[in-house]
């Protein structure tokens, strides 16, 4: 049956959240809209939750897994059973604001675009707000022009490459697919469509709350975790390299990412509290994928490559961060002079 748009929600370990997080997308959002719940195996009891709503509802569906596979692959099986022309993603202990379907409808009926992103409020447990809420205007972003595209994707790149406050045209994610790069698998999906993408509509309306809490990945540092950081981040450099506007956006992009690569990975693998056989396959993954981003790849000028190439010889971290700390320090010394 024709759907305007698929609503994709992984679950697993979410019984606390689920009813509401179901509530918000089933309740007072209209009509022309499906909701696929992707049970990941949950041990808990969120199976039960689902059959209760599927009951209640018909326009929620549920895909069980036998075992569980992740929340990439369970966002993937619901692309695949998705009828509608739209599509968007909701973390189960997340909510969606009252009126976002029927907004985002009118929006799409309104501009001719691929894909629209809208504001987010950041939650605690107890639904206090971790940050203000930050209102703009509302932009429709040609990313056929090389300055508004490459400003929007500089904005956004890397830690506002969020899939659950978008919506995405179907034709415009086609074959794209998650990758199981948690927490980037949200990041590369996202650039992924975003510079395929010929028109994105920019919304200043906070439509999602996103739920930050205790079992949250992003509160977890381990093997997985690191993992999916060092090969999302080098998969992230992999497409913005393929992508028509890079060299506009290049010195932005090395920025971020060696400031991610030299303080956040390298960081998260210094505190990882995994036992040293695994810390050491860590390192050798994070010295492969920084080659591979600083030397092998266009992200940085050819004169950064060959510090990098020397750097990485010698496979330490802290010798990394003090050389490109104490080179920062020397240039900011130099423009305080007006060298």
């Amino acid at each position: 049956m024709h759907k305007f748009i698929s609503i994709i929600v992984p679950v697993f370990r979410v019984e606390k959240y689920l009813r509401d997080c179901l509530d918000s997308l089933l309740v007072g959002q209209g009509d022309g809209y499906e909701v696929i719940a992707v049970n990941d195996c949950s041990p808990d009891g969120s199976a039960r939750i689902l059959h209760e709503y599927r009951q209640k509802y018909p326009n929620l569906k549920v895909i069980e897994f036998p075992q569980n596979r992740g929340v990439s692959a369970a966002r993937n099986a619901g692309i695949d059973v998705a009828a509608g022309e739209w599509m968007m993603f909701c973390d189960s202990d997340d909510v969606l604001l009252p009126g976002t379907i029927q907004l985002l409808k009118a929006k799409i009926a309104a501009y001719n675009c691929d894909m629209i992103s809208f504001e987010l409020k950041r939650v605690n447990d107890v639904d206090e707000p971790i940050e203000k809420t930050v209102e703009g205007d509302e932009i429709l972003h040609d990313m056929e022009d090389a300055i508004d595209a490459s400003a929007f994707v500089c904005k956004n790149f890397p830690h506002r490459l969020w899939a659950w406050n978008k919506c995405f045209r179907r034709t415009l994610i086609g074959d794209v697919r998650f990758h199981d790069y948690q927490p980037c698998e949200d990041a590369v999906f996202v650039l992924d469509c975003l510079t395929r993408a010929r028109r994105v509509l920019e919304l200043p309306n906070v439509c999602y709350k996103y739920l930050q809490h205790e079992g949250s990945c992003l509160k977890t540092v381990n093997f997985k975790r690191i993992n999916g950081d060092i090969n999302g981040m080098r998969e992230l450099a992999e497409v913005l390299c393929q992508w028509r506007y890079f060299p506009q956006i290049r010195a932005s992009v090395y920025s971020q990412l060696r400031d991610v690569f030299l303080r956040g990975v390298a960081a998260n693998i210094v505190r990882c509290g995994e036992p040293m056989d695994v810390v050491r396959r860590l390192r050798g993954m994070y010295f492969a994928a920084s080659r591979r981003v600083f030397v092998e790849l266009p992200v940085s000028r050819r004169s950064e490559r060959t510090w990098w190439r020397m750097l990485l010889a010698l496979r330490s971290i802290s010798t990394m961060n003090k050389f490109f700390w104490l080179r920062n320090r020397v240039a900011r010394i130099l423009r305080k002079v007006g060298l």
